[in-house]
């Protein structure tokens, strides 16, 4: 308690992230199929700009996130990461890259495989709890949705790091206008010797996008690749193991305004991902995998406008995934949906929404999620809300299929399923914005794995469970200053199986994270970001960053030192993390 009281105080004495750097995105959000922002009023969702991303000391997408009330579990400054949002684990975030869903058939350890870069990174949204009546499998704790950049103009912006580890990387974006045409070519690669035995890493990645716009259509054409060759030393096994993942996106999505009340959206897409795992990289042949995975999906959606005050959305989806792999076997499988959402507001300024969803599932059967919420000003700086929904996944192929001396999946597993629901108060005054939430969430057939023998995991359905917690954000920024954070409370039911599985055991009870900006002479800034986590079976974990940085008309410069204490910490078991160590970046925009 003395703990919770003391992150309580300081959150509000050094007021912090909540949901200042709003952006309204003008045809969509990801808290609900709905085109305007009606519906999103109902939801505690949060929205990065690029103008919030460029100020803060990360050098990659989970560093955004971890600066953002996510919990993040990092196998190295920048190789692999899993995302969880108000307890969850990493298999039930949905993350989306320009509405593509990221999360893999094969594991969800390859969630964070991006095949864009921080420097093509336009927004990011943050939507916590419920989103399965929106978006169908994997929204138990929330979703995280990255836009990459329209051109808007005629640019090119080039970057250049290096640091600590021999780390070294650049990037390059060209922006080009002409006529209704807008193009964006991006390219950049990255090179670490690592901080320990099989931690370096050579990563690159490659966009092309074309987007025709007229004042009534939208029509984006995008193709993105990514590879990233990397140390896994410790990752999931004791060995210096090595691996190789390659990340490909191709795209074509159409927004079209029908008329004065109806717009259509469509969306053509397909995903490719490579992995090559060598548990112990001194001895290549002694076990290696191979996994290739692959999605093709449609959607369309219509959404109707009948006033100022009510919206409605209808729409389908289908998505076919395969996976190829010489370890768990050759398996696919395919998601059919139909979905529907509706959101009007009454004369009193009371907002209602509601949406429901329909998943047909391979061996899974039907699977239908439901959803509504209200919302409502009061007192004039001050609104309310509440929402409610059903969520569910279904196993991935490495839990239903994997077999190896220390992991073994089941194929008996079935889908995880539950209910969530939250309440909110959010104050907004001036540059002063506070949001409070609590939630609650109770999930049937948990999945994760269970220490079976010594040294053996097995996955299991688990005991249904329940957690409740509470959130606290807020945020301040007028002129050169700035402060921002984040605090969050998980109570977990007690249950005598959590202690031998895997990922359950080591959930985050407490999240803060604190950030504090202002400006010294010479229009030098300096940025100081605080995040703490205390976890069920695992040590405290606190870990400090700095941002220096200098601007001038066209030219950027940025000095970041990460870890500042030196403190030799661990996000996941067996992995430690660097001690202090330093990047420097210098951008260019003409």
């Amino acid at each position: 308690m003395r703990t919770i009281r003391i992150a309580l105080l300081f959150t509000f004495a050094v007021p912090a992230f909540g949901q200042v750097d709003y952006y309204f995105a003008p045809v969509s959000v990801t808290a609900s199929r709905m085109t305007r922002v009606l519906a999103s009023e109902t939801r505690e969702w949060l929205v990065l700009d690029e103008d919030a991303i460029r100020r803060m000391p990360a050098q990659s997408i989970p560093d955004i996130l971890r600066f953002s009330g996510v919990d993040i579990s990092r196998r190295g400054p920048v190789a692999q990461a899993d995302f969880s949002l108000r307890g969850s684990s990493f298999e039930q975030v949905l993350v989306l890259v320009d509405g593509v869903r990221m999360n893999d058939p094969q594991t969800g350890h390859f969630i964070s495989d991006f095949p864009v870069a921080v420097q093509d990174i336009e927004r990011i949204e943050i939507l916590s709890g419920q989103a399965s009546s929106v978006f169908g499998p994997e929204g138990f704790g929330g979703v995280i949705h990255i836009h990459t950049r329209t051109p808007e103009r005629t640019q090119t912006r080039a970057q250049l790091r290096g640091g600590s580890f021999r780390t070294a990387g650049g990037w390059m974006v060209q922006s080009l206008r002409t006529g209704r045409w807008r193009h964006l070519l991006s390219a950049g690669r990255e090179k670490s010797d690592g901080y320990r035995e099989e931690t370096g890493l050579d990563a690159w990645t490659a966009n092309v996008r074309a987007v025709f716009q007229t004042s009534r259509l939208h029509w984006s054409n995008s193709l993105s690749a990514g590879r990233r060759d990397f140390g896994a030393n410790g990752f999931y096994a004791p060995y210096p193991s090595h691996e190789i993942t390659g990340t490909g996106i191709v795209q074509s999505a159409l927004d079209w305004q029908a008329g004065a009340q109806t717009r259509v959206r469509a969306r053509l897409f397909g995903r490719r991902h490579d992995d090559e795992f060598v548990l112990d990289a001194n001895r290549p042949g002694w076990y290696r995998n191979t996994h290739r995975s692959k999605a093709l999906g449609a959607e369309v959606q219509v959404n109707r406008f009948f006033s100022e005050r009510m919206e409605a959305a209808a729409g389908a989806e289908w998505c076919a995934e395969a996976l190829a792999s010489p370890r768990l076997g050759d398996h696919d499988r395919m998601r059919l949906a139909v979905f529907g959402e509706a959101a009007r507001r009454s004369g009193r300024g009371i907002l209602v929404n509601a949406g429901i969803r329909a998943d047909r599932l391979d061996g899974f059967g039907i699977r239908v999620s439901p959803s509504a919420g209200a919302a409502a000003a009061f007192r004039r700086h001050w609104r309310w809300r509440v929402s409610a929904g059903s969520i569910f996944r279904q196993p991935t192929f490495t839990e239903l299929f994997y077999d190896s001396p220390s992991n073994r999946g089941n194929p008996d597993l079935g889908p995880e399923s539950g209910q969530s629901i939250d309440a909110g108060l959010s104050f907004r005054r001036g540059a002063l914005s506070l949001d409070w939430t609590l939630f609650g969430r109770r999930e049937t057939g948990p999945i994760d794995w269970v220490e079976t023998a010594p040294a053996v995991w097995t996955v299991r359905n688990l005991n249904d469970r329940m957690l409740l917690g509470m959130s606290l954000g807020a945020g301040w920024r007028r002129d050169a200053w700035e402060f921002r954070g984040f605090f969050q409370e998980i109570a977990y039911t007690a249950d005598p199986g959590l202690r031998s599985a895997k990922y359950a055991a080591n959930a985050t009870r407490t999240l803060l994270t604190v950030s504090a900006g202002w400006e010294w002479p010479h229009r030098i800034r300096p940025l100081i970001s605080f995040g703490y986590r205390r976890r069920r079976m695992m040590p405290d974990l606190t870990l400090t960053d700095l941002r220096f940085s200098k601007s001038w008309k066209s030219f950027s410069l940025h000095l970041d030192i990460h870890n500042v204490f030196g403190r030799i910490v661990e996000e996941i078991p067996g992995v430690p993390l660097p001690g202090r160590y330093a990047m420097i970046q210098a951008e260019i925009v003409r």
